[in-house]
């Protein structure tokens, strides 16, 4: 049983993250409940590549902007 439904959570993390990436645009900006923020400026079709800045709102660093370049795994 516990198999089942922790096959059932992780299907449903990884289609639930899928339409997120598939919902990701140029220009978008998504804050969390912490007061960080992601903004999007590019997104490479090609290689997966988001680019933009996060900016925490917690901890070291708080307020300073940084790059942000990473792939956006695909199932």
């Amino acid at each position: 049983m516990k198999i089942t439904i922790f096959t059932f959570l992780a299907l449903s993390f990884l289609l639930g993250t899928q339409a997120m990436a598939a919902d990701l645009q140029p220009g978008s900006i998504w804050k969390n409940d912490k007061g960080s923020t992601m903004t999007i400026t590019n997104i490479d079709t090609a290689t997966g590549i988001v680019s933009g800045t996060f900016v925490t709102g917690v901890g070291c660093g708080v307020g300073v902007a940084r790059p942000l370049a990473r792939p956006i795994h695909r199932i």
